[in-house]
């Protein structure tokens, strides 16, 4: 009766945590580089990066910004994208869920808060039927109040990161990760409950740790951090290149935005614009004007996400960066007139030019739209679907839309960029 009882009760904790908690490990990482084109080129390298090291990446959530809000705001990763396509390139599990039902069981705790089913686990061998019932209840009523998260709020771990650095806060203070130091690192770790006990220093001795598709890179990761020691390598910053290497690229073919993205998208094409349509998406604001001025003509080569309209060996221009409404218009007038469309869709970060693009695009009789309110996801999920794209060369926006064009289509999509000498032909020219 108490073996039986007792098997029955690890049957039911191992379906409680899911089909996660393999020996493989975990990687965590804090997407803390810029908005949301930046942390796209950075989540590209996470998942070879996982899949490579055989860890269940941890999906963790995205960092917005808002100018009302003094500090950054985290949404869960299934909030734009579907989880289950993912799964189909390695295995992957969102941070709440992590945190919920995996940590407890896999990452080293120095200290808990509230009950531990980690210590009723490891005593319920005493296997008394009173003390059986009651830990069944006991769990019958986390899992209908849905508070499991309630039953486990603090998590302590080492954080990685590339070398020590200096406190912004206390220049007294030892050199260290300083993991929860500054926005959006604070917010990003307090979200999920998590705290630091400790720093690794990854690279250390191991500068080339950022190569991870070489085998002799691989072998050394998993030997100065195997999984029986570091079950979870947590990563104040992505251990990889950015922008997004061009091998892979193609990874994005496995996202998937959510239902309710698709649903706004599909929505607002239907309802407000005309098939066949070009969408464009433009970059304007005073801080990207700075950045802009910052290109050398016939100088600078790579700038953010530039390589994918410049080539290999391609120069950038100020022009490229910053299209003027002229080039707009030409560029767009372009494509029109070559494919026949009947309406454009804008997406910008400042200045959509809806009226002087009306006017200079009058003679093809041809209807300009934006989408009010914003949302950036939902206007990238429209550009993703134009029938015809124009993006600014520099972006990282508007290569994450070119990628989704390219692989995440059923047919690939074309693609061009204001002012660039040649067409995309659905190639990356890396």
């Amino acid at each position: 009766m108490c073996l039986s009882l007792s098997s029955l009760l690890h049957f039911i904790t191992l379906i409680w945590i899911g089909d996660f908690t393999s020996a493989v490990g975990y990687v965590v990482y804090c997407p803390c580089m810029g908005r949301f084109g930046n942390q796209m080129e950075h989540f590209l390298g996470m998942l070879a990066f996982a899949k490579a090291l055989n860890r269940t990446l941890v999906l963790p959530p995205f960092v917005e910004y808002y100018h009302e809000r003094k500090q950054a705001i985290m949404v869960d990763f299934d909030k734009y994208f579907l989880v289950k396509p993912l799964r189909n390139f390695h295995k992957m599990i969102v941070m709440r869920e992590f945190i919920k039902k995996i940590a407890p069981d896999v990452w080293p705790l120095s200290e808990r808060k509230g009950g531990s089913l980690t210590f009723i686990l490891e005593n319920y061998s005493k296997c008394t039927v009173t003390y059986i019932l009651c830990f069944c209840c006991y769990l019958i009523i986390l899992i209908v109040e849905n508070d499991l998260s309630v039953r486990f709020k603090n998590c302590n771990a080492s954080a990685f990161c590339w070398q020590p650095r200096q406190s912004i806060y206390d220049r007294k203070k030892p050199s260290g990760c300083h993991a929860k130091e500054g926005n959006p690192f604070g917010p990003f770790w307090d979200y999920s409950n998590i705290s630091f006990v400790g720093d690794v220093y990854y690279a250390s001795d191991f500068s080339e740790a950022h190569f991870i598709d070489s085998v002799s890179v691989r072998t050394k990761w998993e030997k100065k951090f195997p999984v029986d020691r570091y079950p979870v390598l947590s990563f104040i910053s992505a251990p990889v290149a950015f922008p997004a290497r061009t091998d892979h690229h193609h990874l994005q073919r496995y996202l998937r935005w959510s239902e309710p993205i698709m649903t706004e998208a599909n929505k607002f094409i239907a309802e407000s614009l005309e098939r066949p349509f070009i969408g464009i998406h433009l970059r304007n604001d005073i801080d990207w004007k700075n950045l802009c001025h910052m290109v050398q003509e016939n100088e600078t080569e790579k700038l953010f996400g530039s390589a994918i309209c410049t080539g290999r060996n391609g120069k950038l221009t100020v022009e490229m960066c910053l299209p003027s409404l002229e080039t707009i218009i030409k560029d767009v007038t372009k494509e029109v007139s070559k494919l026949k469309l009947r309406s454009v869709f804008v997406s910008s970060d400042r200045n959509h030019y809806i009226d002087e693009l009306k006017q200079g695009l009058a003679p093809l009789r041809i209807t300009v739209q934006r989408r009010y309110p914003e949302n950036l996801h939902v206007n990238l999920a429209i550009l993703s679907m134009a029938d015809h794209f124009i993006g600014n060369c520099v972006s990282t926006l508007s290569a994450f839309i070119y990628r989704h064009r390219k692989y995440a289509s059923s047919i690939p999509r074309p693609s061009s960029f204001f002012a660039q000498n040649y067409f995309i032909k659905n190639r990356d020219e890396l």
